[in-house]
């Protein structure tokens, strides 16, 4: 008599995140538009001059960056009592910045731009290399397969069955996840080289796998 078993086998593995991706804006409003494109240009031009000083390919702590041409726009302000206001100009450019994930690299440099008029960070995403992220989710995968050979083998050994044989493998891989990291604002140093420090980011795997075992 053959019995076909369905079983989900599934792993996870934890790896420090090795870089950080940060999105950041330089914006500045004013009545203006030659004055607030002034500004954001003088901040951008400070801006990449401290990057630069950051920048090294292979070593970091800035492996790569790019910041935006500066754009310009307008609005006018709404009120309630329906006055027409007069237009408000703005002048914007966007930052994209990797950082190694050493340690405080990020949070130094955050701290020293916040006074840079305009500087807003938007966005800060942390992320494995693409050849750890492929070895975590290789030894994640066999780990699953063999978490469901393993519960087929015991579903097997309890009816009283000889052996069992794959037939089909469904792989329902969860992807990679950063783990929360907790950490005390009153207790970061002055330069912010802890105020963002790497998390643990966990690659997940799931297969359904079907098995057919025999007496």
């Amino acid at each position: 008599m053959n019995v076909t078993i369905a079983v989900r086998g599934t792993d996870s593995v934890e790896t420090l995140a090795e870089r950080a991706r940060v999105t950041a804006v330089v914006s500045i409003d004013g009545p203006q538009a030659v004055s607030v494109v002034h500004a954001v240009t003088t901040s951008v031009e400070r801006l990449r001059a401290g990057l630069d000083e950051l920048h090294d390919v292979e070593q970091g702590p800035v492996t790569w960056y790019r910041v935006a041409e500066v754009t310009t726009g307008s609005h006018r302000p709404w009120f309630p009592d329906g006055e027409k206001r007069p237009l408000v100009f703005r002048a914007t450019a966007l930052v994209e910045v990797y950082f190694v994930a050493d340690a405080g690299a990020l949070g130094r440099w955050v701290v020293a731009t916040s006074d840079l008029p305009g500087f807003s960070v938007t966005g800060v995403s942390w992320e494995l290399s693409p050849g750890t992220r492929s070895r975590a989710e290789r030894a994640a995968r066999q780990t699953a397969i063999a978490h469901a050979v393993e519960q087929a083998n015991d579903y097997a050994e309890a009816l009283g069955l000889s052996s069992v044989e794959v037939r089909e493998i469904d792989d329902r891989s969860g992807g990679t996840f950063p783990q929360p990291r907790v950490f005390a604002m009153a207790e970061a140093a002055p330069d912010g080289g802890d105020l963002f420090m790497p998390p643990v980011i966990e690659v997940t795997t799931s297969v359904d796998a079907t098995f057919v075992a025999v007496r």
